[in-house]
């Protein structure tokens, strides 16, 4: 079996491994990123909808959502690889009532820039389905929108193997061992090691880290025709609990928040009929509109959680060496690119103490 090192491992090439992997390669490492599928084919990245925005009401979270609708947005002065994949829609989140005061005060602390507070009936004429919203107000960012996360992954693999990183894709790891720092991955046909592994696995990742706190969580995706009036932007509703993206022209997605909870996805239950009734149920109250006869497809996505829904990335605390991205609870792509460039610096410093120490 052959024996190979590297400056860094990555295991996982859904859009935090492919953008760990293009934002490591610039600084000249030798890498490699292991995919058990294709890139962006396996894990939460391959049912993501790419929402990208700003608000949220866990206000520590909004410094990285700002950070990352940088990224996006300027994706091409920026210098990433390829198209830009982000369409700038403009995005719109309908709150309830009793959310509209702690909103205004975390929009004036933290993202006032980016995220207005508006009286619904203002924009009823911009998109009548407003007339459905309970709510008095509703928070629009102009500059939000979503990314093809497809082509994302896809335009930073290609950076990231254009400066010479190794993607090893339909690859398993059969284990994963640290020795003090010293690192041996083993796939099905080499023996790979580093002084850095970096886990971006989702809910997988307990069965590197048993003891981690991380679950999997369904999210019910139904992708549903609308020929009259479309969504042009995506919607968060926080009233009845559902969102909508944009997909082509008369085509978008819906999704709710999922009921099924487990260890790991395989584990988790297919969609059912269960789904798609309470999905349109819920998109019926916010566009006032049937749409069981407009049903395109539908099957239930997930994502990595945590108790408190804030993503970790981090070193490991007592695996030396063990970098993870984890638990982004729905809530992961779209800081992905400044959540990636701010872990890269952490790996470096690391690589640099490391190199000093020996």
């Amino acid at each position: 079996m052959e024996n190979i090192d590297f400056d860094v491992i990555i295991i996982g090439a859904g859009i935090y491994g492919a953008s760990m992997a293009y934002s490591l390669s610039k600084y000249g490492l030798k890498i490699v990123l292991i995919e058990k599928e294709t890139p962006g084919g396996a894990g939460s990245s391959k049912y993501s909808g790419g929402i990208v925005r700003v608000y949220d009401e866990d206000e520590s979270l909004i410094a990285n959502n700002l950070a990352g609708l940088y990224e996006f947005a300027n994706w091409n002065s920026i210098g990433y690889p390829g198209n830009s994949p982000f369409f700038q829609t403009g995005l719109l989140y309908l709150l309830k009532n009793e959310s509209v005061i702690r909103a205004k005060e975390i929009i004036e602390r933290s993202c006032s820039d980016e995220t207005e507070l508006i009286e619904s009936e203002q924009l009823i004429d911009n998109f009548p389905f407003l007339k459905n919203h309970t709510g008095d107000y509703l928070l629009y960012e102009k500059n939000s929108g979503y990314a093809d996360v497809r082509l994302t992954i896809k335009n930073l693999i290609e950076g990231y193997k254009s400066n010479g990183g190794l993607l090893l894709e339909n690859c398993n790891v059969e284990s994963a061992i640290n020795n003090d720092g010293n690192w041996s991955v083993k796939t099905t046909f080499a023996n790979l090691h580093s002084s850095v592994v970096v886990f971006t696995v989702g809910s997988s990742i307990r069965n590197f880290f048993p003891d981690l706190e991380v679950f999997t969580k369904s999210v019910p995706l139904t992708l549903i025709s609308e020929r009259e009036t479309p969504f042009i932007l995506p919607v968060i509703d926080e009233i009845n609990n559902v969102f909508t993206r944009p997909l082509n022209g008369e085509f978008f997605f819906c999704g709710t928040p999922g009921k099924h909870i487990n260890e790991f996805p395989e584990q988790l239950p297919k969609y059912s009929e269960i789904e798609l009734e309470d999905v349109l149920s819920k998109i019926s109250k916010v566009n006032g509109k049937n749409y069981s006869a407009n049903v395109i497809n539908g099957f239930n996505g997930h994502d990595s959680y945590t108790n408190d829904c804030r993503p970790i990335y981090q070193f490991h605390k007592i695996f030396k060496g063990a970098y993870y991205l984890s638990g982004m609870s729905g809530r992961g792509f779209k800081s992905s690119l400044a959540v990636s460039k701010k872990a890269t610096k952490e790996i470096i410093e690391y690589l640099q103490i490391s190199n000093e120490l020996k």
